[in-house]
């Protein structure tokens, strides 16, 4: 799925960390049973302080 990879380049190359988890947001929910909505979810949750 194409958000998940989008919230990854913004996370590596842009370091923009808000950009990424709005991206990994949208990965989690358009496809919730998705391997990369699994993969969002892990990545949102290492964002939490």
């Amino acid at each position: 799925m194409m958000y998940h990879k989008i919230g990854k380049v913004y996370d590596e190359l842009s370091d923009d960390k808000e950009k990424a988890k709005e991206y990994w947001q949208k990965a989690a929910s358009t496809a919730p049973d998705s391997k990369d909505a699994q993969l969002a979810g892990e990545k949102l949750a290492s964002l939490q302080p």
